[in-house]
């Protein structure tokens, strides 16, 4: 779910280079959330569904099935905002000149990385990265996609955690690139997570991608020389404007389903066919049922969601059901309303139930995520209304 304001804008006017810059600056807030986290919840929104939701732990009962454990919604960690937001800052390394500091010149990456973005390290085998080795794996993913513009030549290395993921990060930012060029990884794998690089506002009198199959051709080929995980397939293709397009390759689980919380996001800027932005996304997809178990049906699922959220639902209609990858969440959790929680560790299969009233002053749509397997209400999300005003 895209912030439809920015799109907007997009829409609207052709922005000059400063506001463009500022435009992809949200963009990249957007590329950095999950799928359905994209859109936080409004304290506003909390306050008033939660005089309608009371959350009954009944889920409980689906817990064990036949004497098997099942996964359970676990309780929510909670977090306090940082010194910079949603991240907590620890230090700041400013290199004049990066030449002196890496250990050696800045090489392709050989092979996409093994482990995932979030894999667990113990004290024992963790790698130790210095400064050093974040500029210097930096600079070898800007020349495996070919942004060999960016100038490299001073840097300064952020180390921070990020609170919504439990992580902590190295970023190393380009200081003398007109770019604005910065390339996120996990501090304690080294996993590559994000790349950010807007380019110098300079356009080529013909574009590098006139088709959909062109930039469709053009975003597979960053994706494989990225250092992510190989084999996801392209999903969907997110359309900003006509100049910027996301292409998510996600893990494919059936034949018909994607998880979008194991995915890469390369934006490709069509007119330059400039790789401007890259996100990497790892939850992955637990599905602990066994061949015997039988999913819910359509019916049971939205039987589980009423008596579980206690949500009176008089006047909603249900729009849509749908079996989908959801990133759990405590929606419908009593008390999580005012605080902030971290990211659920896991992506499991629900029903994905959403229901619309068109006539009501406060919620005009309401989703619920009921497990799959175990029927059991892992989260959702609402909309309010729009507000209007009658003098």
């Amino acid at each position: 779910m895209k912030n439809e304001r920015l799109v907007q804008a997009f829409g609207e006017a052709r922005p000059d280079e400063a506001a463009k810059k500022r435009m992809l600056a949200g963009i990249l807030a957007q590329q950095d959330a999950p799928e359905t986290a994209k859109r936080p919840p409004r304290r506003i929104r909390r306050t008033l569904l939660i005089a309608a939701a009371v959350c009954v732990l009944a889920g409980a009962a689906f817990a064990v099935q036949a004497g098997r454990q099942r996964w359970m919604l676990p309780a929510p960690e909670t977090y306090t905002d940082g010194n910079n937001g949603i991240y907590d800052v620890h230090e700041t390394n400013d290199y004049p000149q990066t030449s002196d500091v890496r250990p050696e010149e800045p090489v392709r990456p050989e092979e996409p990385q093994p482990q995932a973005p979030d894999e667990a390290v113990t004290e024992q085998d963790a790698p130790q990265f210095t400064d050093a080795d974040f500029i210097q794996k930096a600079e070898g993913i800007l020349l495996a996609v070919g942004l060999t513009d960016v100038d490299t030549s001073a840097a300064s290395v952020v180390r921070q955690t990020a609170l919504l993921y439990d992580r902590e990060e190295a970023e190393v930012f380009f200081t003398q690139d007109v770019s604005n060029t910065s390339v996120k990884f996990h501090a304690g794998t080294g996993a590559f997570l994000q790349l950010s690089s807007f380019g110098n506002g300079d356009a080529p009198d013909t574009p590098v991608c006139t088709t959909e199959e062109d930039a469709e051709a053009l975003a597979q080929s960053y994706y494989e020389n990225l250092p992510v995980q190989q084999g996801y397939a392209l999903s969907r293709i997110e359309k900003y404007d006509e100049e910027l397009w996301s292409f998510c390759f996600s893990r494919q689980v059936t034949q018909t389903l994607f998880n979008p919380y194991e995915e890469v996001r390369v934006v490709v800027e069509l007119t330059t066919g400039r790789l401007v932005l890259c996100n990497v996304f790892f939850f992955p997809l637990l599905d602990d049922h066994e061949a015997d178990d039988v999913p819910l049906t359509q019916e049971q699922a939205i039987e589980a969601a009423k008596e579980q959220s206690g949500m009176e639902m008089e006047g909603f209609e249900l729009k849509q059901a749908e079996v989908c990858c959801v990133l759990p969440n405590w929606f419908y959790t009593e008390g999580v309303w005012s605080t902030d929680v971290r990211y659920a560790e896991v992506s499991r299969l629900a029903w994905v139930l959403t229901y619309e009233d068109n006539g009501s002053e406060i919620v005009s749509q309401n989703i619920f995520y009921v497990d799959y397997y175990t029927g059991e209400l892992i989260g959702g999300d609402a909309e309010t209304a729009p507000f209007s005003y009658n003098a």
